[in-house]
């Protein structure tokens, strides 16, 4: 077996995007709802294989299982 490497590997997603008028987030095939008070900002989606975090200026906005 080879040894692990001194750095862990990246998973999941991380992107920025802006708020459709709708207020929800497509990340993959599914819709993810978001608050309404942050449409039309940009936000941060961080995605892992359990979990979606949506966060606008540093506040949690959204945050669903996957």
């Amino acid at each position: 077996m080879l040894d692990l490497p001194p750095v862990a590997p990246v998973v999941g997603w991380r992107l920025t995007t802006r708020l459709a008028r709708d207020h929800y987030l497509r990340l993959d095939a599914n819709d993810h709802s978001v608050h309404p008070s942050v449409i039309g900002r940009k936000v941060d989606v961080a995605a892992s294989l359990d979990r979606v975090t949506v966060t606008a200026a540093g506040a949690a906005v959204a945050d669903h299982d996957r």
